[in-house]
């Protein structure tokens, strides 16, 4: 009955109903059309500014530092900073790369008098300094030109951490070989004072993805004029569950770079981009 009298209404009155259709349909299409507008002018300024900065300013990092580096704190480290971070991030700007470097390990005990090095002589074993470090994907990123991956490492079985290094740093450190064994120390007092690495295999940058690379370059290539600085790969395990219970005082740093797309960031996101990073500053503070 109702429906029947609103129809009847309706037909009468036709020609209202028109213009009033035609009126919103109108209003409809100026306000997208101005929303579709001013998007593309922030489009536009946004692009104009990025145009105007180096992209490796663009690029976001995040840093932190835990210890010691067990799978407990590990895990809680990593998970904390993934859920307040990381995922929202990665939905707006990419996957991130994301890597851990340990504290420096000495070519002899540190209860010795340190050896007085220079740029002369930084190539001697005395001026040389070890660290580990784990890098998410390097499996899909070096070339293995000999021996095999290194295993995983438990400080319970094993006497001997297997690690690869890259053909150069193998050159460095007196022509290690596969097989080649080194006993290293850590800088700091811990409960144990030595431990023997065993390279397991020597690889090559693989050319195919140079940002990983930059990554790595950036952030554990260490550039020093005093001292030659060479770094082990191992598995993650190897480094929560072998060197982490092996030296409870040690320490490491942890890095995540977000490449900066500028073709897929747009306007709309930059605010949500800068709300994540200082909620997650807030959140990982407190």
């Amino acid at each position: 009955m109702i429906f029947r009298l609103f129809a009847k209404r309706m037909i009468a009155r036709k020609k209202t109903f028109a213009i009033v259709a035609v009126g919103i349909l109108l209003a409809c299409t100026t306000l997208s059309g101005s929303v579709m507008y001013f998007e593309s002018l922030r489009n536009l300024a946004l692009d104009y500014t990025f145009s105007t900065i180096d992209s490796k300013y663009l690029d976001i990092k995040l840093r932190a530092r835990e210890r010691p580096v067990t799978k407990q704190k590990y895990d809680f480290l990593v998970g904390e900073i993934n859920q307040n971070a990381v995922d929202p991030l990665s939905k707006i700007v990419s996957d991130p790369f994301f890597g851990v470097k340990t504290w420096t390990f000495l070519p002899y005990s540190s209860s010795y008098s340190n050896f007085a090095c220079d740029k002369e002589n930084s190539h001697v074993e005395n001026c040389q300094r070890y660290f580990f470090s784990y890098l998410e994907g390097f499996e899909d990123n070096i070339e293995l030109i000999s021996g095999d991956y290194p295993k995983n490492f438990n400080f319970s079985n094993d006497s001997e951490i297997e690690v690869i290094v890259s053909r150069e740093e193998s050159e460095k450190l007196n022509n290690l070989q596969v097989g080649s064994t080194k006993i290293i120390y850590p800088y700091w007092e811990d409960e144990i004072q030595e431990i023997t690495i065993r390279v397991s295999g020597i690889y090559d940058r693989a050319k195919k993805n140079s940002d990983f690379w930059e990554f790595y370059d950036i952030n554990f290539a260490q550039q020093d004029s005093t001292f030659s600085f060479a770094g082990f790969l191992i598995p993650r395990d190897s480094l929560t569950l072998g060197l982490g219970e092996v030296f409870p005082e040690m320490g490491a740093e942890f890095y995540w770079d977000f490449k900066f797309d500028t073709n897929v960031v747009h306007s709309h996101d930059s605010q949500e981009i800068l709300d994540v990073t200082e909620e997650a500053k807030t959140k990982l503070s407190q």
